[in-house]
């Protein structure tokens, strides 16, 4: 393994400061025993949010600490996840930007009854839903005939 010079990880940490507001180490502090490159890492939790935001087409006005102040607030940081009864970010109405005064956390089935209260899918996509076939579990050629629309239940195509 190489070593790294004091330079390059001087640079690292001033472009982990300018990304995320506060040094390597105190990001680490955030999630003890949390490695800061797992997936499970709040930083990497952010990043994600942030790429699904813009590949669905959502402003994204949070900072990593004003992102992470909200889950804070909410004391629900260690019940997200994926599931009906987990949490999730959600903006009011399903609509507008990500941002600290558009979100709240709610678990995964009040954001969808909420999403199709505000409007019903056809009416918010009528040129097909955004997300590409494969995220959304089109069966694939040669599958066993299974559809899996994402967050309901899998059930078998004609």
């Amino acid at each position: 393994m190489r070593q790294r010079t004091a330079n390059q990880k001087a640079a690292n940490e001033r472009q982990t400061a300018a990304a995320f507001g506060m040094t390597s180490a105190e990001l680490n502090l955030l999630a003890p025993g949390v490695p800061l490159h797992s997936q499970e890492h709040p930083k990497r939790r952010y990043i994600s949010h942030r790429n699904n935001a813009k590949m669905r087409g959502i402003e994204w006005q949070f900072t990593f600490i004003t992102w992470w102040a909200k889950w804070g607030e909410s004391g629900k940081w260690n019940q997200r996840g994926m599931g009906a009864d987990r949490y999730c970010m959600a903006r009011f109405g399903d609509v507008g930007p990500y941002s600290p005064d558009n979100v709240r956390i709610a678990t995964h089935r009040e954001n969808l009854l909420e999403g199709y209260q505000s409007s019903p899918w056809t009416e918010r996509w009528p040129n097909g839903h955004p997300l590409p076939n494969k995220v959304r579990g089109k069966p694939k050629a040669g599958s066993k005939g299974y559809r899996c629309e994402v967050g309901f239940k899998c059930s078998k195509t004609k």
